[in-house]
């Protein structure tokens, strides 16, 4: 294989690539990605754009009760990448969805507005509020043309 053109400007662009700050380019795109899912807790949709299907009748907002998990999400990035997620127990179920089955008790008991009920077993749907929709790949792409346009002045 042949390569054939000006080393030295290739060099030079290199060296510019090489001083890329990938630490704060990850720190931006995860303030985006926290920013995004806030919004999805106040509309109600999952990153695909598809309305979650709504908790208790007649009881506001769905998964903002107590805002617990809203609140949670952090993120964590470094030169290597970003993450953005949550510790909070219960958010997987609410993200994927899933079976809850009593395991130390008959019955899971548990409040309906004024009512008390007891099941075997409640089905969780699946309301995803972690994940890259397709305006967030576009503000990461966005982010990240600036952070090399700004590289190579």
């Amino acid at each position: 294989m042949e390569v054939h053109g000006d080393w030295k400007k290739l060099t030079k662009v290199l060296n510019r690539l090489e001083n890329v700050d990938f630490v704060k380019l990850h720190e931006n795109i995860g303030e985006v990605l926290i920013s995004t899912i806030h919004e999805r807790f106040k509309n109600g949709r999952a990153p695909n754009g598809s309305k979650w299907k709504r908790g208790r009748k007649g009881t506001g907002q769905t998964l903002v009760e107590s805002r617990r998990l809203r609140n949670s999400i952090t993120k964590r990035f470094s030169r290597a990448g970003v993450e953005v997620g949550t510790n909070v127990k219960y958010a997987r179920i609410h993200q994927k969805g899933g079976t809850i089955r009593a395991k130390k008790a008959k019955f899971l008991r548990f409040k309906v507005g004024s009512r008390w009920a007891m099941k075997k077993s409640v089905k969780i749907p699946a309301r995803p509020f972690i994940g890259i929709s397709a305006d967030d790949k576009q503000e990461i792409m966005r982010l990240f043309r600036k952070t090399i346009s700004e590289a190579m002045k």
